[in-house]
């Protein structure tokens, strides 16, 4: 047995010695770690991370990207590049990364490429750029795998005539509801009084996919356009297939009847809808916050159809205050001077009136109504807003591609048997790649170590330029410092540092397979080589390395273990599905790594990018004579301030400062709580507002209230809503809805536990969907001096099941190439047959493909093997659900051992082969199925008894045409003929044909007339 000694680790001149993993191997032989290549050190390595994080899951690549097929089909004319982003690229401070770039990609068919996803991304953006710069991206799920995303309308054309009759507009029947919190949604993008230029999508037009709906839900109708008393108006434009702007066609206006409304508000005291005069009025007061809390919980709002014939480009025009019209696309607006301050002055940058964003997976239109140079130009871009209804034909939008951010892989290394400190800093970069490209970058981002160490892809070293001039490969030198000297694992900070670019191959390259070739050498300071470190070659093994597929992950600082700064790291260690743990946020940036959201009670509210407001509880201070306590805990420094409804501050201002890191605690005194408590008593609600001192955006924030003895003032000032419901039980055939009562106004909301037996909407409206139990719970938010409250329904649905079934007769065996039909029967249902909702599937489709139509079971024999038919109807209303199974064998018409082939002018027969000096004396060893001559790597024979002239070998196609070069044999004796796709020494197809296209493989005479035994006839499987 032998004993392992103690060893030195060289890591910022320090010494660990690993007493525990060296105690634990001396008395275990571990001949299976020997054999795998384990040293002492990597014993003692493998030993101490998993005491450190637990066993590890055996299938762990430690490698968060992943290889994905996307396949795009683009639906528009021409010729494209297709990119594919980690976010949306049109909405500014989102974590949009480039991941994917493919030129030259013809439209009118679906293309396959590989592309690097990170593991943490669930929605892929993918589009289509096309010659003139003009983009078009749509969302799409990364589901195992693949991403298939689909551009443009199918069946749209280009683009149809510059004349206003192209645009038909109607009125839909049916209304748009939202909750109030939905009509909130556009300011979350585009808040009030805030400049929001750039924020989303401007300078746009759209891609008609056919008819679509908008609704407004913002709108002003006094009379501020150039319509007398209508109001302003909005308008559709044509772009014919030159790019000509084609005229207006006015489609919409606000104030076309002085009874019409267009939004109507539903008011919870009376339950009644009624109009809204004026929705700006009514969107700011919503905005408040008043009305969803004391009045209003819903609107409903009346759209308007508009169909442009697919494939046609178009934009919207808005009539403004003091002029217009101005137009999506700001090429048509010219420039008019600055928006910011009044003065008409040139800035070199044309007006722009029109945003458009997807949020929440809705489309938005807005506008901004103000003429540039006017007061009211504020450019928030939310004066009009418009929402599209969600349907498959709402239109693409339109812009201009602009530069990305290429993404960025972070490899974070751990020294091997370091100091296990467990910190992964001693060297941390960035691979720099998009797929579909040749070229690469190594993006150097620290150095915890102090020994010499360089990088290396595919055994080349990575070459930086070294900051006292020419080129350098060690790390330290490549930062411009000292060789002992840690980097950016706060000790000493400095800039990133890029490697030289350097060549992978587009079509081969994966980050998510590539990242092992890349490696770390660390060498001891007298020159010897120490470890090679890189991400594991192996599923499983204990990792020296590790890559996070977000350049935004931080890695930890010196001497601070990984679980410290990432808690959840050793839940990933032993579960490889658990990614949450690298907090990874693909969609609007985070500020902060802090997980608190911001706790006030009541709704929250952004300005601008650096204060936070949030209502006060109603009734949060119930004692006027009591001191109460605001503790706040921050990620950055801030400032806490109370203001009155008329958004104006107390007499009394919090003195004093956030700090960031730690709690702080404010004291308010009875003079200011009673302040308070007077605008309670009206109705009206103070406000806490925090200021961020250093811009950050108000997420990262817990804020408490108590009173000085610690109690909770604002459940206890809360009374106890008591809502009840009863059991409900349901039968086949009929409606029901959950009744409760409740002495709280509080609107509620419904859910069911088991959306396969039952499904409710948002009043209560059960629907039922199959037999069996489940529990409605029903929860009435916080309203006034009423806390929340939750009751739960048991629900019963009752009925009686049939059993459906389903019957097919298949023979046990077909013929490859072979199609069989057969019917199948189903139940009755409503005197229709029940067919509409079957699925059938092939267990291995390379071997039979399966074909349901109707009542009607095609099955197809493509090449030799076994393969089962499923066909499953889904349990549905009052059927049980039913399987049938059928196992068919597809088998080959002929085998080595049964060959009598008679082809052209030559027979087979007991094994001899005679031919003439005519061509098509042909004798077929194999016949095969389409592209099933791809399971073979060779074919094999024996001739004897050879006679006459020599023979040769060639392979045809369905048509009996040769598809390759033919290879003439001279000799007798056994022969083993390869099927190279190469050309070299055997078979191969000449340039344009297909392996898949082979469909028999044969002998020939040569030349003149002859004969031979032709024996062990057999294919080699690949």
């Amino acid at each position: 047995m032998q004993k392992l000694s103690h060893f030195p680790i060289q890591k910022n001149h320090r010494i660990l010695i690993a007493a525990s993993a060296v105690a634990m191997l001396a008395g275990v032989s571990s001949c299976s770690d020997y054999d795998n290549g384990y040293d002492d050190k990597t014993l003692a390595y493998k030993e101490s991370f998993i005491e450190a994080f637990g066993t590890i899951d055996p299938n762990h690549t430690w490698n968060m990207a992943q290889s994905c097929t996307v396949d795009v089909t683009i639906n528009l004319p021409g010729v494209f590049t297709v990119k594919v982003w980690t976010a949306d690229p049109r909405m500014k401070g989102t974590n949009s990364y480039l991941l994917g770039k493919y030129e030259n990609v013809q439209s009118g068919s679906t293309q396959s490429f590989q592309c690097d996803i990170p593991s943490t991304v669930e929605t892929a953006y993918v589009g289509a750029i096309d010659e003139d710069g003009n983009r078009f991206v749509v969302s799409a799920d990364v589901k195992n795998g693949k991403v298939k995303a689909t551009i443009g309308a199918e069946g749209s054309r280009l683009v149809v005539g510059a004349t206003g009759g192209t645009v038909e507009v109607s009125k839909p029947t049916d209304k748009l509801e939202l909750k109030a919190e939905e009509v909130l949604h556009p300011t979350d993008r585009l808040p009030e009084f805030v400049n929001n230029t750039g924020k989303v999508t401007q300078n746009f037009e759209y891609y008609s996919q056919g008819p679509f709906t908008i609704y407004p839900i913002y709108t002003i109708t006094g009379n501020k356009g150039n319509e007398t008393a209508l109001g302003e108006r909005i308008g559709i434009y044509i772009v014919d297939e030159t790019g000509k702007k084609g005229a207006t066609q006015w489609v919409w206006q606000p104030l076309n009847n002085d009874s019409y409304d267009w939004i109507e508000a539903y008011n919870v005291y009376d339950g009644n809808w009624s109009g809204v005069k004026d929705p700006k009025s009514f969107f700011e007061y919503l905005q408040d916050n008043k009305v969803f809390m004391d009045k209003c919980t819903r609107i409903r709002t009346e759209g308007i159809t508009i169909n442009i014939p697919k494939g046609t480009r178009f934009g919207f025009v808005i009539d403004a205050a003091g002029g217009g019209p101005y137009y999506s696309n700001s090429e048509y607006n010219g420039d008019h001077g600055s928006p910011y301050n009044g003065s008409i002055t040139t800035d070199g940058i044309n007006d722009t009136y029109a945003a458009t964003f997807i949020y929440d997976d809705m489309l938005y239109l807005a506008f901004e109504d103000w003429y540039y140079g006017a007061e009211g130009h504020d450019n928030d871009f939310n004066d009009v807003v418009f929402r599209f209804k969600d349907d498959i034909t709402r239109p693409l939008i339109i812009d201009k591609d602009v530069d990305d951010n290429p993404m960025q892989y972070i490899v974070a290394c751990e020294d091997l048997g370091g100091s296990f400190d467990w910190d992964f800093n001693d060297v941390v970069y960035g691979i720099e790649h998009v797929s579909g490209q040749t070229t690469a970058r190594i993006k150097l981002l620290a150095a915890g170590g102090t020994l010499p160490v360089h990088i290396t892809y595919d055994n080349n070293k990575i070459v930086f330029n070294a900051p006292t001039g020419g080129t350098c490969t060690d790390l330290h030198q490549a930062f411009g410092v000292e060789q002992d000297v840690p980097v950016n694992v706060g000790i000493y900070q400095t800039a990133a540092v890029y490697s030289h670019p350097f060549t992978v191959d587009a079509n081969a390259f994966s980050v998510s397979t590539d990242a092992q070739k890349f490696k770390i050498h660390v060498s001891y300071k007298d020159g010897s080589e120490g470890a090679e470190i890189g991400v594991p070659l192996q599923s499983g093994m204990e990792p020296q390395a590790f890559l996070v597929a977000d350049p935004n992950w931080k890695w930890p600082n010196e001497f601070q273990p990984i679980t410290s700064k990432y808690k959840d790291f050793s839940e990933w260690v032993k579960i490889l599905e658990k990614t949450g743990w690298c907090g990874s946020v693909w969609g609007l940036k985070s500020t902060s790594a802090g997980d608190d959201l911001l706790k006030f009670e009541g709704a929250v509210s952004f300005k601008d990018d650096s204060v936070a407001t949030a209502n006060l509880p109603a009734y949060a201070f119930p004692e006027t004579d009591n001191e109460y306590i605001i503790s706040v805990l921050s990620k950055a420094d801030a400032i806490l301030t109370f203001i009155t409804p008329q958004n104006t501050p107390l007499q009394v201002v919090v003195d004093g400062s956030i700090k960031a890191n730690q709690r702080t605690f404010f004291t308010l005194s009875p003079e200011v709580t009673q302040k308070i408590r007077d605008f309670d008593q009206n109705g009206q609600c103070c406000k806490m507002v925090i200021t961020y001192a250093k811009g950050v955006v108000a997420k990262d924030m817990l804020v408490e209230l108590s009173n000085r003895v610690g109690k909770d003032v604002v459940s206890a000032s809360k009374l106890d809503p008591k809502l009840t419901a009863n059991e409900i039980v349901m039968k086949y055939g009929q409606d029901y809805k959950v009744e409760y009562s409740s002495n709280s106004a509080g609107a509620c909301t419904f859910e069911s536990l088991n959306t396969n037996v039952l499904r409710v909407d948002d009043r209560g409206n059960l629907t039922r969907v199959a037999i069996g139990k489940t529990t409605i719970v029903v929860t009435q938010a916080a309203y006034g001096d009423y806390k929340e409250a939750v009751t739960y329904v048991p629900v019963i649905v009752e009925g009686d099941y049939r059993n459906p079934y389903l019957s097919a007769s298949v023979p046990d065996t077909i013929a490859v190439g072979e199609t069989i039909g057969r019917f199948y029967r189903t139940p009755e249902l409503n005197n229709k047959p029940y067919v509409y909702n079957t699925v059938v599937t092939s267990t291995n489709p390379a071997v039979a493909k399966d074909t349901l139509n109707g009542n009607w079971l095609e099955i197809t024999g493509v090449s030799a093997g076994r393969a089962t038919i499923t066909l499953k109807q889904p349990e549905t209303i009052q059927y049980y659900e039913s399987t049938l199974e059928v196992t068919v064998e597809v088998i080959r018409k002929a085998t080595a051992e049964t060959m009598k082939v008679q082809g052209g002018k030559a027979t087979w027969e007991s094994s001899v082969f005679t031919w003439t000096d005519e061509y098509d004396n042909l004798l077929v060893l194999f016949d095969f199925a389409e592209g099933e001559i791809s399971k073979y790597s060779a074919v094999n024979f024996t001739i004897s008894d050879l006679h006459g002239a020599p023979y040769r070998v060639l392979v045809l196609d369905a048509s009996n045409n040769p598809l390759g070069q033919r290879l003439d044999l001279w000799q007798p004796g056994e022969r083993s003929i390869p099927l190279n796709v190469d050309g070299k020494d055997g078979l191969y197809i000449d340039t344009g044909g297909k392996w898949s296209s082979v469909r028999k493989i044969c002998l020939a005479g040569n030349s003149s007339s002859g004969d031979m035994k032709v024996t062990d006839v057999k294919l080699v499987n690949k």
